[in-house]
């Protein structure tokens, strides 16, 4: 079993002995042990102390612990005792807690935008000056001030535990925390992938408690103290944090400065008498014994005649300094490497030039750290230290290796790939012959990819399924950035052949199902999701310990409601999310059906908002295309709540919706199933409900503004068109400037046309069509297959009048050139004689193509003109195209 992969109550044990042997030590630090277990060398030297302590600490402990972490960052992250020291109050359930405003108990977290929050590397790497200063100038060799400083971690630690929630020592005091950071890089060398690992409930070092039953796997006790996590997914923290963590980058690029200072003001105290020739200070230990570092506190750095500089302030002040040089050495390679990658255009030349200089700054570091130290053991001798080193520079080189060509958006594709995984399992039998024998699971993520293009083109509601599933799921999960998924998952909404508006329509279904999808930030959704999933399973296991099943809230015993408000105030989760997580295991429960309800109100809530903008219409003819935009919208929410109603209906063994869902339904604009058009299953499905079902109109309550209504949609439409058109109506401006627009809202025909014609299909017009006027009597030429839509007069043949501009808004539109149009040229015989009437004529005109793609783009124009064409093929009509 992979280290990572122990179970807690195997590493609970391990925790233990590491804290008792460093207790251990510690009382050895303080207790003079004479002459045991001293080395040879101090047998033949006098400067000599009692640290055989220090020696263990410092040169078998602190190396140990350095291979550790860059061999799995996650194993060591479970067994630091320090680690462990802060969760003791948790394990006691002592944690400090405050009322929150319904007077309920909850944890206290490290607020984000609080000074901890925001200057914690600052403070980290402050600690870890100040602690490799202090060694330098008397900790190394004098175990009662190593060991008030390890007690002072370990305080630190335990009460930073009891303060604040989760792991917060680790991610915001402990003065080793950014360098783990530094050495584990975007992963450690043979560390578990986290993004890859979608079998797992509890990944890497994420914080856990052992299972109330024998065999089961651990249960996450995850509390979303800092988002993301190094604990959860190292790799996520570390492209999160690649250039918005403040003070990461000048703490990443100053670490080998501080290593290379560290060990040369180290060498700087070895003695200079002659006995000591031959002897290499720092990979004998001597230094761990040296005796004569506190009475050197101030004495000169500099050699005899040189001005005095005394040890105490030089060495902070060198260290430093070293600390600066080295990120300004680091900035400038940073920079080098920028200006070299946008010389070749890489697209991503900053966010790679960081990576690259990170890892070098790594290796460096870490190859100093040994090359200087040799190896952990003394008697190894100079061989032994050349192949330790040997060894630790290869396992460096292929660390690098290993990183050197990764970047955000191959792990962004990994992970989407791990999720789409998960959805093409569903479909079974299907994939068999497409995978020739192989498992899905063994698929390498461009392979996965691969699979999804290939699906059957007749399963596109299963396409679509799979794409929504997934989008989802990193939605959830804070992977995804609502504002930024279109971008995200370009490559897999191309790889199942979904367009953009597909992408829009997912995205509304969603927050539909799922409101805080639009409210919350993708961390803060990341937050939510791991606290959920957390109490989710603290539940499920004591449900399984206690026997049962389900929570009925007026049934609760006292010691099972005790124990549920403790897992609530350990989740911290806010109540309307406790509620809901509770929910879940209630005996009624049923997540379809909930999320069916939050379907039907949204559709409410865009109605209410549909019947306040048509009321303000007849004042202001701008609002009648976002009129389209809100039944878009509307259409776009259809097909799920369709696939729920219908899921809910056939477990409940009955084909009946409840009145209010069908006088919803009922009061369904028409356009709504005009976009629906390609929609089959969704439109028969509505159409059966509502047979003989009448038109309704919804009595809405609590109505918003129009003001309010616009607001809306320029903050929250997918449609940047809609967004665009809504502002402009706020601001009392004509959308994108157009003179044509203008000319259209001063004629009832016009009017007529903006409530046909969505924003965005408004915004094109100028693109394909043009705005003609003629004057009485003047002759009207269109293209061969060209088109006319009249705003205002008409035109006649031989005087006789043969169409007329619309006289108001509720009259159809009138075309000019459309039979040429369909049936071809010379269709409606002669168009030479076509003269614009007395009162002149205004027309928009397009070209055959210009047209075509206005109808392709207009679903609800195209119905419009479809049923002039079948009231004018009617027997009992007069009416003649033209």
């Amino acid at each position: 079993m992979h280290p990572e992969a122990q179970g807690e109550q195997r590493i609970n044990v391990l925790r233990w002995f590491l804290l008792g042997g460093w207790l251990i030590l510690l009382v050895m630090m303080v207790v003079p042990t004479g002459s045991v277990a001293r080395p040879d060398i101090c047998s033949d030297f006098k400067i000599c102390s009692d640290s055989f302590a220090n020696d263990i600490f410092w040169n078998i402990g602190l190396p140990a612990v350095l291979l550790c972490i860059v061999f799995s960052h996650a194993l060591w992250r479970r067994i630091c005792p320090l680690s462990f020291v802060s969760q003791l109050a948790k394990a006691l359930g002592a944690q400090r807690t405050i009322t929150d405003t319904r007077g309920k108990q909850k944890l206290v977290f490290v607020d984000e935008s609080s000074w901890l929050g925001r200057h914690h590397i600052q403070l980290q790497w402050g600690l870890l000056i100040t602690g490799l200063s202090m060694r330098i100038l008397i900790a190394n060799s004098n175990g009662i001030v190593l060991a008030v400083m390890c007690g002072a971690a370990l305080l630190g630690a335990l009460i930073t535990g009891w303060a604040y929630a989760g792991k917060s020592w680790c991610q915001y005091v402990c003065p080793f925390g950014v360098a783990q950071q530094v050495i584990t890089g975007p992963r450690s060398l043979p560390g578990r992938d986290a993004h890859l690992n979608p079998t797992s409930r509890t990944t890497q070092s994420m914080c856990r408690t052992k299972a109330g039953d024998a065999g089961q796997a651990d249960v996450s006790a995850c509390v979303a103290c800092i988002k993301p996590c190094m604990d959860i997914d190292a790799e996520r923290h570390y492209w999160a944090n690649l250039q918005k963590k403040r003070g990461l980058n000048w703490a990443w690029y100053s670490y080998p400065g501080l290593v290379i200072s560290f060990f040369l003001l180290i060498e700087s105290y070895a003695p200079t008498d002659t006995e000591f020739a031959n002897l290499d200070y720092l990979k004998s230990h001597l230094y761990t014994y040296d005796n004569r570092l506190a009475s050197m506190a101030w004495d000169s750095i500099f050699p005899y005649g040189w001005p005095t500089f005394p040890r105490l302030i030089a060495v902070p002040i060198i260290i430093s300094a070293a600390a600066v040089i080295s990120q300004l050495l680091f900035r400038q390679l940073e920079h080098w490497q920028e200006d070299l990658f946008r010389q070749n255009e890489h697209p991503d030349a900053k966010a790679i030039a960081i990576h690259r200089t990170r890892l070098l700054s790594t290796v460096i570091a870490v190859n100093s750290y040994f090359i200087f130290k040799g190896s952990p053991l003394p008697w190894m001798g100079p061989h032994g230290h050349a192949v330790f080193r040997l060894v630790v520079m290869a396992i460096m080189a292929m660390w690098l290796y290993r990183g050197w060509n990764r970047n955000q958006q191959l792990y962004e594709r990994e992970s989407t790939s791990t999720s789409l995984r998960k959805q093409l399992i569903k479909l079974g039998d299907q994939l068999s012959d497409l995978l020739g024998g192989r498992r899905l699971k063994d698929l390498s993520p461009t392979e996965v990819f691969t699979l999804a293009k290939a699906l059957p083109a007749k399963a596109k509601s299963e396409r679509r399924s799979i794409y929504s599933n997934v989008l989802k799921e990193q939605l959830e999960q804070g992977r995804l950035d609502r504002r930024t998924a279109l971008v995200q998952l370009e490559e897999l909404r191309l790889s199942l052949g979904l367009t953009q508006d597909e992408h829009r329509a997912a995205i509304e279904v969603l927050v539909a199902e799922n409101p805080k999808l639009q409210e919350l930030s993708a961390m803060d959704l990341a937050g939510l999701e791991l606290r959920c999933s957390a109490a989710m399973e603290e539940i499920e296991n004591l449900l399984r310990i206690s026997h049962c099943t389900t929570i009925t809230p007026e049934r609760i015993p006292d010691a099972l409601n005790q124990e549920l408000e403790r897992i609530r105030i350990e989740s911290g989760l806010d109540n309307e999310s406790w509620q809901e997580t509770v929910l879940e295991f209630s005996p009624n429960s049923n997540r379809s059906e909930r999320e069916l309800k939050h379907l039907y109100k949204a559709i409410e809530i865009h109605l209410s908002e549909r019947w306040v903008l048509r009321q303000r219409s007849q004042d202001n003819p701008l609002l009648l295309p976002l009129l389209l935009s809100i039944d878009k919208h509307i259409a776009r929410l259809m097909p799920s709540l369709v696939e729920l109603q219908q899921r809910i209906l056939v477990a409940r063994s009955t084909e009946c919706l409840k009145s209010d869902q069908l006088s919803l339904l009922a009061s369904v604009p028409e356009s709504v199933l005009t976009f629906l058009s390609s929609e089959d299953n969704t439109t028969l499905a509505l159409r059966h409900w509502l047979t003989d079902q009448p038109k309704a109109t919804l009595d809405f309550q609590n109505l918003p503004t129009a003001q309010e209504v616009l607001e809306s949609l320029a903050k929250t439409s997918f449609d940047p068109s809609t967004r665009h058109w809504a502002n402009a109506v706020l601001l009392r401006q004509t959308p994108n400037g157009s003179e044509d627009l203008a000319e259209l809202l001063k004629v009832p025909a016009g009017q007529k046309l903006l409530s046909l014609l969505e924003p965005r299909t408004l915004s094109r017009l100028p693109k394909i069509s043009t705005l003609k006027t003629w004057i009485p009597g003047e002759e009207i030429k269109l293209p061969e297959d060209g088109v006319a839509i009249l705003l205002k007069g008409g035109c006649e043949l031989n005087s006789q009048t043969l169409v007329l501009a619309p006289a108001t808004s509720n009259t159809p539109l009138s075309f000019l050139g459309l039979l040429d149009y369909l049936g071809g040229a010379g269709t409606s015989g002669s168009r030479h004689d076509h003269r614009a009437t007395h009162l002149g004529l205004m027309a928009l005109t397009f070209d055959g193509p210009a047209f075509r793609e206005l109808l392709d783009v207009a679903p609800v124009l195209e119905v419009e003109l479809t049923r002039q064409l079948a009231w004018a093929c009617s027997p009992k009509t007069k009416l003649q195209l033209h």
